[in-house]
């Protein structure tokens, strides 16, 4: 009996003089707003400060607002839920819902921040673990169609850090590369004045409408892992038909995205997880309507994780970590198989 009253008085206690405070964060999907809502209901039961139907309530619009507001301004936001006790009543969690709008620009740079900014070798770190520091096998494979690299131009859109466009650079070819994250930029530009390479850095959005490449100037445009950042059909056929006009006529354009299988018709949900874990898709029908019209033939087309499996050093595959599982689309889908997969598509200016 006494030890049944103790143990009473411990819970009194508790509920009387103990304190939870924390946050949450969320990637900003307005899809997942339901089981957003019952993590909220399943954190607040577990701390045995359930919620009433009217704090639902409540809860479900804050969310579903912040999720809207924050997915509509960068796919790269965070939902935040942070929580506190009530003043006012001890068998309450107050909880405050707001949303964290980040670009890609400012992603990355704090991701960069967060994980290497401390160390000397950034750059050669940064390569190895996020994106692979070999280059493209699909880009090594069209040099030599390419001519002399002495007369030879190249335009690398979204040239992050360098694993392109620095090993063309050491072959000889001048190449002019556009990069959004100013770190990246920085990182590049230090590298071509150490080793005194022909390499051109370019710090800029190419859906930027400012933003203009030289006309009919390069044989090829490189767009690798630049089309999944997108969020819709839209910007992916304005970065193409820059390319297109950048590139001489019969120029090549060479471009990955993930693209969905013809059977498979995707969800909203599908569609708002893709972009946060840029993994952005097109429909075979969308991919037709983006090229239609532009003065592009396709060439061929390759599985991304096939080809650069087959073709890569074994030094160098996988690219990173999470590479076979993204490229795959096994990163978001559970399905066998994957209802997308990232593509390399090779266009050439007619």
């Amino acid at each position: 009996m006494g030890d049944r009253q103790d143990a009473e008085t411990f819970n009194n206690l508790l509920a009387a003089f103990g304190m939870a405070r924390g946050k949450l964060q969320l990637p900003c999907v307005p899809a997942l707003k339901a089981r957003y809502v019952q993590k909220v209901i399943a954190l607040a039961n577990l701390l045995e400060k359930p919620l009433t139907s009217a704090q639902v309530e409540e809860l479900e619009t804050a969310i579903a607002q912040e999720l809207a507001k924050g997915f509509q301004a960068s796919q790269h936001s965070q939902l935040l839920i942070s929580f506190q006790p009530n003043p006012k009543s001890v068998e309450q969690l107050d909880f405050k819902i707001t949303c964290q709008i980040a670009s890609l620009a400012e992603f990355y740079e704090a991701a960069l921040k967060d994980n290497f900014a401390t160390d000397s070798d950034q750059l050669d770190r940064l390569e190895t673990s996020v994106f692979g520091k070999h280059a493209n096998a699909r880009v090594l494979d069209l040099l030599p169609e390419l001519g002399d690299p002495e007369t030879t131009t190249i335009l690398d859109i979204g040239a992050g850090s360098g694993r392109n466009a620095l090993p063309l650079a050491r072959s000889g070819y001048a190449v002019d590369a556009i990069e959004l994250a100013d770190t990246f930029c920085q990182q590049l530009q230090q590298q071509a004045k150490t080793e005194n390479l022909p390499l051109s850095i370019i710090q800029g959005n190419i859906l930027d409408p400012l933003l203009r490449p030289k006309l009919n100037h390069y044989a090829l445009a490189i767009l690798s892992e630049l089309l999944v950042h997108f969020r819709d059909a839209d910007q992916a056929r304005l970065a193409l038909a820059k390319a297109c006009d950048a590139v001489s006529k019969s120029g090549l354009v060479l471009f990955n995205i993930f693209l969905c299988r013809p059977d498979y018709q995707p969800t909203i949900a599908d569609r708002q997880v893709a972009q946060v874990a840029q993994s952005f898709f097109l429909t075979p029908a969308e991919l037709e309507s983006v090229m239609d019209g532009l003065p592009l033939e396709l060439v061929d087309r390759h599985s991304v994780f096939d080809y650069e499996r087959d073709r890569l050093p074994s030094s160098a595959w996988p690219p990173s970590p999470w590479f076979i599982n993204w490229a795959t689309g096994r990163l978001l889908f559970d399905l066998e198989p994957p209802p997308i997969s990232l593509q390399w598509l090779l266009c050439r200016r007619i």
